[in-house]
């Protein structure tokens, strides 16, 4: 009868729905343990000292900055190397020169 066969429909439903909470039920679990987990790394990382007994994650922040600071001078002085030899092919065209002879006069 209909009425069967809707409570088994239902029945079904219930069960799927049932399973699909249990999966995110242990989703969550397993993602609260994640959390935890590096909670605790984080927790043992800031009370950390490296062999100098400094804070390490003063350190590795100090040696971050460090390397971030040599790279952005490296990168400054290819960009106003880049900007002289734009700035020589520029006037060498305005000269009546070509393209060519200015980067062959200035890489040689």
């Amino acid at each position: 009868s209909i009425v069967e066969r809707t409570a088994g429909e239902l029945r079904g439903s219930i069960t799927h729905l049932h399973k699909d909470i249990e999966s995110k039920a242990a989703t969550i679990q397993h993602l609260q343990s994640a959390w935890k987990a590096k909670n605790q790394t984080i927790e043992i990382l800031s009370k950390s000292r490296n062999t100098n007994g400094e804070n390490l994650g003063a350190y590795i922040e100090e040696a971050v900055a460090e390397q971030c600071k040599t790279k952005l001078a490296e990168k400054n002085e290819e960009v106003n190397r880049l900007m002289e030899l734009l700035h020589d092919m520029e006037e060498r065209q305005s000269q009546g020169g070509t393209a060519k002879n200015a980067t062959t006069a200035t890489t040689g």
